[in-house]
């Protein structure tokens, strides 16, 4: 197949994949009732977990954040064996390759990514340390999730505390306050719906005092999709915890990318480096496999190599 057609087909597979996931997952029924009013739509009522950035509390979703689903039942004391066994199923298959082609966050910082303008690309050194973000993160998540879990299986937190326990907005799902995809899926669909602010009269200070937490939330999301205008996939490359836990299966996925050590111009090129949206050193990996815990299968580098040294491998 000659460049240019394998270029569009690829690309156009995967926008059409992630449209329609983001449409599948209900997202589309938020600007819907945007436009037409929340009260003429329905929320779905039934969803399955995934492990992607669409949050379980989302209004009209019909798939969520399978990493979010574990939390939820670890802070409820009920021992997830579905989720895990199901984490591990899409870890063992695809690895990280869901934030590529499922994702609706990553498909929305994909968007961010076509604004015109000079793109920051971040060195080496930077991109190794702020790597560690994410997997520290993925741990304090964990680490609190369990210690709640403790706390409600002696009884120090139930139903009737939980709301005013020590955690806060963090007592159900520890990432969801800091979620950039909970904020645009979940907590700005719900103030629209209920006409939140508009029961606070006063000035626009009385209004930011009376939902400080909030307005943080959507300045976090603010700062974070504009910072995707210059650094592709900024969230997901650096703090996305979901990202993180299944890039740990990245190792041992059955779909890969992998080199031809024959064909391979190696330092002499690097096409493929430049193109990653997730500032990968693809020549640092071994030919094998891209074991990188951010490689995502977004098909960039297989495309931007025209010595058809990449290669999409099976076990």
């Amino acid at each position: 197949m000659k460049y240019k057609y394998k270029k569009w087909l690829i690309n156009g597979l995967r926008f059409i994949s992630q449209l329609s996931f983001f449409v599948l997952f209900g997202n589309l029924t938020i600007i819907i009732g945007a436009i037409i009013g929340f009260d003429k739509v329905e929320p779905s009522g039934y969803g399955i977990p995934v492990p992607v950035n669409q949050p379980v509390a989302a209004p009209y979703t019909t798939g969520f954040n399978i990493f979010e689903l574990i939390q939820w039942e670890l802070t409820h004391a009920i021992f997830p064996f579905l989720s895990l066994g199901l984490l591990f199923i899409f870890g063992i298959i695809f690895g990280r390759g869901y934030c590529a082609w499922v994702c609706p966050f990553g498909f929305i910082q994909d968007i961010a990514s076509w604004i015109p303008v000079k793109k920051i690309i971040p060195s080496k050194e930077t991109n190794k340390t702020f790597n560690k973000a994410k997997f520290l993160y993925l741990f304090i998540c964990i680490f609190f999730t369990l210690w709640i879990c403790y706390l409600v299986v002696i009884g120090s937190i139930t139903e009737a505390n939980r709301g005013i326990s020590q955690f806060g907005v963090f007592v159900d799902i520890v990432s969801a306050p800091f979620s950039p995809s909970n904020t645009l899926f979940t907590l700005i669909p719900d103030v629209i719906k209920n006409g939140t602010l508009l029961n606070i009269s006063g000035t626009v200070w009385d209004v930011l005092l009376a939902y400080p937490w909030f307005f943080f939330q959507v300045f976090l999301l603010l700062i974070i999709l504009l910072i995707s205008v210059y650094i592709s996939r900024f969230w997901c490359r650096y703090f996305c915890p979901t990202g993180a836990l299944m890039g740990l299966f990245n190792h041992h996925r059955i779909i890969y990318l992998g080199r031809d050590p024959g064909k391979c111009l190696g330092k002499k090129c690097r096409k493929c480096e430049i193109v990653c949206p997730m500032g990968i050193r693809i020549l640092d990996n071994p030919w094998e496999k891209i074991k990188s815990t951010n490689c995502i299968s977004c098909m960039k580098c297989y495309l931007a190599c025209d010595k058809d040294a990449i290669k999409l491998k099976f076990f």
